[in-house]
Formats: C-alpha cells, sequence, structure tokens
C-alpha cells in the first residue's frame, strides 16, 4: 500500500491505495485514520481488489470541512470515487465509516456494487446531528458524538447486497444489528463472538475472510 494525496472538491484528501482488481473503499470509524483503523488486513484484501483507504475529512492527513453533515460527507465521498475515475466500487465502512458507507450507496447505488457495515451503520434520528470533526468525545451508539451538526437523513436504502457484521464483545445484545439487517433490502447477517469494536485489529485474518467470502 502506498501513500497517496489529492484534491476533491478543494480539498486536501490522503488516502492509501495498493492492489489491483474491482476497486473497494474502506472508510474508518472515529478515533484515529485510515492506516489505524485497516492496515492489519488491507495488504490481504489488496491481493483481490484495488484498495483505496481514505482518511475521512479532519483526519490523518485530509482537510477538515468547515462544517460535516451526512449529505456533505456523502458529496465528498463521491467526489473521491469520481477523481480516482474507478467506476463502481464496493464499500466497507466501520462505526461512523458504515454509517457514511450506507449512506452513499443509498445515495448512488449505481455506483455502489457491495457494501459491508462493520459495527455501525444504522442512521441517526431526525434532525439528524453527525460529526462535525472526527476522533473527539464519546459515543452517540457506535459513532463518535462529541462534535456534532445537523443535516436530513437520507429516505432511501442501498440496493447492493449487502453484509451486516458486528462483534459481540461491542455489542453484548446484538438486537440493533438485526433490525439494521431487516431494515436494508439486501442484507446478511453476521456476528463475531468474543471480540471488541475494532475485529479488522483484534482478529485480522478472520475479519479478513469474512470480508473476501462476502465480497466474491
Amino acid at each position: 500500500m502506498r501513500a497517496e494525496t489529492l484534491s476533491v472538491r478543494g480539498r486536501q484528501v490522503h488516502l492509501w491505495r495498493g492492489g489491483e482488481g474491482p476497486p473497494l473503499v474502506l472508510l474508518h470509524g472515529g478515533g484515529a485514520d485510515a492506516q489505524r483503523h485497516w492496515s492489519p488486513i488491507w495488504d490481504r484484501l489488496a491481493e483481490r481488489y484495488g484498495v483505496i483507504a481514505p482518511d475521512l475529512p479532519g483526519c490523518g492527513g485530509s482537510q477538515a470541512m468547515a462544517r460535516s453533515t451526512l449529505p456533505s460527507l456523502v458529496a465528498w465521498l463521491d467526489g473521491l470515487v469520481g477523481a480516482l475515475e474507478i467506476g463502481a466500487v464496493r464499500i466497507a465502512g466501520h462505526e461512523f465509516g458504515a454509517c457514511l458507507a450506507r449512506a452513499y450507496a443509498a445515495s448512488h447505488p449505481h455506483r455502489c456494487d457491495a457494501l459491508v457495515l462493520i459495527n455501525g451503520g444504522a442512521l441517526p434520528s431526525t434532525p439528524e446531528r453527525l460529526l462535525a470533526r472526527l476522533g473527539l468525545g464519546g459515543r452517540l451508539g457506535a459513532y463518535p458524538a462529541r462534535m456534532l451538526s445537523r443535516g436530513r437523513t437520507p429516505q432511501r436504502e442501498p440496493t447492493a447486497h449487502t453484509l451486516v457484521f458486528w462483534t459481540q464483545g461491542d455489542h453484548p445484545t446484538p438486537g440493533a444489528a438485526r433490525r439494521l439487517a431487516a431494515q436494508l433490502p439486501r442484507a446478511a447477517f453476521r456476528i463475531m463472538p468474543g471480540k471488541g469494536r475494532l475485529p479488522q485489529v483484534e482478529a485480522p485474518r478472520e475479519t479478513a475472510d469474512i470480508l473476501l467470502a462476502f465480497l466474491g
């Protein structure tokens, strides 16, 4: 994997990229950056896919946005996918990244071939509150929640084949994950017992196997 920097809608975006094959975008959660969340498995995924792991706005080397709402972050992600000229993508998102992945797949169904939601993906209630900056403070459900701003929750759901993949250590009662899977038209549900909030870090081999088996 190699580090790259490019401009998306006038803002600097830092990302990690490597591998060959269908494009796979990895969206990290709060509290760190793409390297912290995905480096334990991205080399394995890059054996089969062209992996793109961006630092979300305000994280790592990516420039922050003045005001982060779900629509503005979806537009940011769409600008990134367009700038890379990679066509339709598979997307795996963790915690807040899963929320963004779900919203992007719903808003741009022609650009999302498959979707993996890891320990996240449930949208906040309306009026929606989302991070103005990622990685600070506590958590709202599965998301960091101290610095928040308002936006509108998309009404559509993603049509891509979806895996809702949660860990039982982070969610002792998996009812929320099952309800999330039931909301999505083409969703499968998988729970990993005995692991915490970062299965890709705590159990990288098993997590990579699950993603590879689902994504094909």
